[in-house]
C-alpha cells in the first residue's frame, strides 16, 4: 500500500462526544483523566474486520483503571468499562492483573473458554505502556505490557502470540462479536495517554497488524 496514503488517513482519538461527565480529555483527545465510574470510547471509527495495533501509557492511578475495547451501542459512559455487556478490559486489582467483561464477575471470560482466566504477568503501573493487538478476522484481542505480551491462559504452557491466527493462543478475550473500538474506563481516579498511530510506537507492531487504529 502507498505509504503516503497511509499517512494521510485519519487516526482515531478518544471521542469528546462519547464519554462520561467525569472524563476530561486533553492532548488532542489522546490523554484522559477520569474519576470514579466513567468511560470514554475512541468511537470515531469502529472495526468489524482487520488487524489493528495501538498502545496506551498509564499516567496516574494504581487500581481499577480499565483499559480495553468496546462495541457500538449505548454503552453506559457514566460507569466503568465492562459494567455493561459492551466492553472488555484489563485492570489492576490487589496488585495483580485481572480482566473484566460484560458485567460479569471480575476476571470472568464470557462466553467461557477452557483455561482462559486472568492473564499471567506483572501488574501494570504508572509509566507502563500497554500494547493492544485486535484481531477482528479471528475475533481475539491480545494485551501486552512494556514489550511483553500477557498470557491469557491460566497456565503459561502456551506462549501468547498475536500472530497465531485462528488458534488465538494466549489471547485475553475471544469471540469478539460486533464492531469494536478502543476504550478506557475507571472505577477510581485514573489517567492514560493513547497512541493510535499519531506517533512512533514504543514496541514492534506484530506481523500482519495495521500500525495504528485509523479510518
Amino acid at each position: 500500500m502507498n505509504i503516503a496514503a497511509i499517512l494521510l488517513r485519519g487516526k482515531t482519538t478518544y471521542n469528546p462526544l462519547d464519554k462520561g461527565s467525569g472524563i476530561t480529555l486533553s492532548n488532542n483527545n489522546l490523554t484522559v483523566a477520569a474519576t470514579t465510574g466513567n468511560t470514554v470510547r475512541a468511537s470515531l471509527f469502529y472495526k468489524n474486520y482487520g488487524m489493528w495495533y495501538w498502545e496506551v501509557t498509564i499516567n496516574s492511578g494504581s487500581i481499577l483503571g480499565v483499559v480495553g475495547i468496546a462495541t457500538t451501542g449505548a454503552i453506559t459512559t457514566g460507569s466503568y468499562l465492562g459494567a455493561d455487556a459492551l466492553g472488555w478490559g484489563v485492570y489492576v486489582n490487589g496488585g495483580s492483573i485481572n480482566k473484566i467483561h460484560s458485567a460479569a464477575a471480575n476476571g470472568t471470560d464470557s462466553p467461557a473458554r477452557a483455561g482462559y482466566l486472568a492473564p499471567n504477568g506483572v501488574a501494570f503501573a504508572v509509566g507502563d505502556t500497554l500494547m493492544f493487538a485486535l484481531d477482528k478476522i479471528n475475533n481475539f484481542i491480545y494485551v501486552g505490557r512494556n514489550g511483553v505480551w500477557y498470557n491469557g491462559l491460566s497456565s503459561n504452557a502456551i506462549a501468547p502470540d498475536p500472530t497465531s491466527g485462528a488458534t488465538g493462543q494466549g489471547a485475553i478475550f475471544h469471540s469478539l462479536t460486533g464492531s469494536i473500538c478502543p476504550a478506557f474506563g475507571a472505577n477510581a481516579a485514573y489517567g492514560v495517554t493513547a497512541n493510535f498511530g499519531q506517533s512512533a510506537f514504543k514496541y514492534p507492531v506484530p506481523q500482519g497488524y495495521n500500525s495504528g487504529f485509523y479510518q
